[in-house]
């Protein structure tokens, strides 16, 4: 049961990051997809797996998205409150994922330098927390 419950959620993660490519190329954010996919660093082949769930979406492709498309709201991609893409005078993290975030205890051991890095992977271990909170 437990690991059904984390596959939905998931699974609906892996829709709205699907959804969010659609939805970048429409504004017009990228122009093309080649042009999204090489400000991501990613291939054609890999970004392929990870809109299809078949390839989880690493740190890596969040930081790049986060710092490439600074309107991307990652609390609706975790979560899927808000909206997918934010203004400019929007706070990202102001609601949602940011209540478990303040939260949880910081590692001391590996502190990232770069602010977005540091929030993709607390959105993470918050994503995370959210499921397990939801199995109990």
């Amino acid at each position: 049961m437990e690991d059904e419950a984390t596959y939905g959620a998931m699974n609906q993660v892996i829709t709205r990051f699907d959804n969010l490519v659609e939805k970048i190329i429409e504004e017009r954010i990228y122009h093309s997809k080649a042009a999204l996919y090489a400000a991501l660093d990613i291939n054609t082949g890999k970004m392929s797996r990870l809109r299809k769930g078949t390839t989880d979406i690493d740190y890596k492709v969040l930081y790049h998205l986060k710092s490439n498309v600074k309107q991307v709201n990652l609390n609706w991609l975790f979560t899927g409150e808000g909206d997918a893409l934010i203004s400019d005078q929007e706070q990202t993290y102001s609601t949602g994922v940011t209540d478990v975030l303040t939260q949880l205890a910081k590692s001391p051991a590996i502190p990232p330098a770069d602010p977005v890095l540091s929030a993709i992977l607390d959105n993470q271990r918050a994503i995370k927390l959210l499921i397990q909170e939801k199995l109990t």
